[in-house]
């Protein structure tokens, strides 16, 4: 039975631990949990954005009274709901570890915080949304050498 206390600050290969990872391109907990949960929230969301913009009669005036673009409302939902499956693809991509699917999520996220406060009118959800960015950033600082 191995020692459950190893030295955490040496490594078999002579640097930093956590630089180690493995080669078959594991991820730590709390990176597969976002990721996943990305794919599914940016599914989901694409469906009902869909949903709502193609099914809702008046979308202008009941779903979102505050939009500063008066008279989009259902072709601004389509395309948000489209947009929403492209985000999941390129969170699938990153789970992958392709550099193009990080590119793409790295765009995606720094845009749906501007959609959501131009088309729709709610700064307060961008703000939230800028929030996915700054936790993406903390769990990928340490694994930008991974991505092929």
């Amino acid at each position: 039975m191995s020692n459950p206390f190893v030295d955490l600050a040496s490594s078999e290969s002579g640097q930093d631990p956590e630089l180690d990872f493995e080669p078959d391109g594991g991820r730590s907990g709390c990176l597969t949990v976002y990721l996943v949960l990305g794919m599914i929230g940016n599914v989901v969301g694409g469906l009902v954005l869909l949903t709502v913009g193609v099914f809702r009669e008046s979308v202008d005036t009941l779903a979102y009274p505050n939009e500063v673009l008066p008279g989009v409302g259902r072709v601004a939902l389509v395309l948000l709901g489209l947009l929403g499956f492209v985000t999941a693809f390129f969170f699938k991509a990153t789970y992958d570890w392709k550099r193009w699917g990080l590119i793409g999520t790295v765009c995606l996220l720094l845009l749906w915080p501007v959609l959501n406060a131009v088309v729709i009118g709610q700064t307060v959800g961008a703000v939230g949304m800028g929030l996915g960015f700054v936790i993406l950033y903390l769990l990928f600082r340490k694994h930008l050498h991974r991505f092929e």
